[in-house]
């Protein structure tokens, strides 16, 4: 089927539909602790793959697109108004629309006794010091999620696009020959920091398991990337991977081999033919992903006693309204803005 690199361009791969099926995956694996039944366990998929799957995939598509980009300055300021912007206002709304409608003391009231609580939360994530909760929302609720319980990875993900730019930049201006073996001793240097000490992580409130997952994810896109001429994207590579997943399985690497196996599956699925002739109109991952938790909140609150797959059902569908609205009306005038930035760049 051939190398990576011919299968990273648009038309030879469909890996939109598979961010978009791992953001509802997620939505899945929280709908059981949000939505809990006792005696019911929690049906998880999984579960301790689905961040690290949207991170390679993030990490892949990301790198891809700065490397080919003609000017380092739109390579700059298009993912900062794709990524940033809607990731301030997936907080705003978050502290602006669902607080108030999971304020305790009613909607109009949270406006007027919460404002300040308010401005702290959308400050602090704004800032990327991950906040959950803001006084007086969600309280003696049955989960302690938060409002918005998936920010705690925006910081990593943010770290990792500044990092992908900077290995960039040490490659574009150095010229350095050997520029393979500089990216790939930076990007492990960074995953032994990222796992060796807490401090260097962003969010000190999540487990250092599940940032290292993350940033395995991440950074094994990059390196993929990297190595885009010599990764073969066929049956026999597929077979092989299985075959390592299976004699580590009883090993401390098994999640690491589980994750390569799963990883490159997508990889290959999303250049099966069939599959790159569903490509969707519009891009709605990333609104799924940042909308769906609140959303989950919501539903749970209001639907009290409702199955898990209820919640699952009724929030999927939301959080794609959300997202397509967020990808049609949000995202493409933000493309505008940036396009529009770059040329004013450009001139001056």
């Amino acid at each position: 089927m051939g190398n990576l690199r011919t299968h990273l361009e648009r038309s030879n791969n469909n890996l939109d539909l598979f961010k978009l099926l791992t953001a509802v995956l997620i939505i899945w694996n929280h709908s059981f602790p949000l939505s809990p039944v006792p005696g019911m366990g929690w049906y998880s998929f999984l579960s301790e793959y689905t961040v690290p799957l949207f991170a390679f995939m993030a990490g892949l598509t990301f790198t891809n697109s700065v490397v080919n980009h003609d000017s380092l300055k739109r390579a700059l300021i298009r993912p900062f108004f794709r990524l940033y912007i809607s990731y301030t206002i997936a907080v705003v709304v978050s502290a602006l629309l669902f607080a108030p409608l999971l304020y305790k003391n009613g909607f109009l009231l949270y406006f007027y006794e919460n404002l300040p609580n308010a401005y702290f939360y959308i400050k602090s994530n704004l800032t990327l010091n991950s906040t959950f909760n803001i006084p007086g929302v969600l309280e003696n609720f049955r989960n302690n999620y938060g409002i918005n319980g998936s920010l705690w990875c925006m910081p990593l993900f943010f770290g990792m696009y500044a990092w992908t730019i900077v290995t960039f930049c040490l490659n574009f201006y150095k010229q350095i020959s050997s520029s393979r073996i500089l990216s790939m001793g930076v990007l492990i240097g960074f995953l032994l920091m990222s796992y060796y000490f807490r401090d260097f992580l962003p969010d000190q409130s999540i487990a250092t398991l599940e940032c290292r997952n993350l940033v395995f994810g991440f950074l094994l896109g990059i390196v993929c990337y990297t190595y885009k001429d010599s990764l073969s994207i066929d049956i026999r590579m597929l077979i092989g991977f299985c075959l390592f997943a299976f004699l580590f399985r009883h090993t401390e690497v098994s999640y690491f081999m589980n994750a390569i196996l799963i990883f490159y599956s997508v990889l290959f699925l999303s250049t099966v033919r069939f599959v790159v002739k569903r490509k969707l109109p519009i891009n709605l991952s990333m609104g799924v992903f940042l909308y769906s938790f609140p959303v989950q909140q919501l539903i749970s609150s209001i639907f009290a006693n409702s199955l898990p797959i209820f919640n699952f059902l009724l929030s999927t569908f939301v959080a794609l309204i959300l997202a397509y609205f967020s990808a049609k009306y949000i995202e493409s005038f933000l493309y505008g803005v940036a396009d529009n930035l770059y040329k004013f760049v450009e001139k001056v």
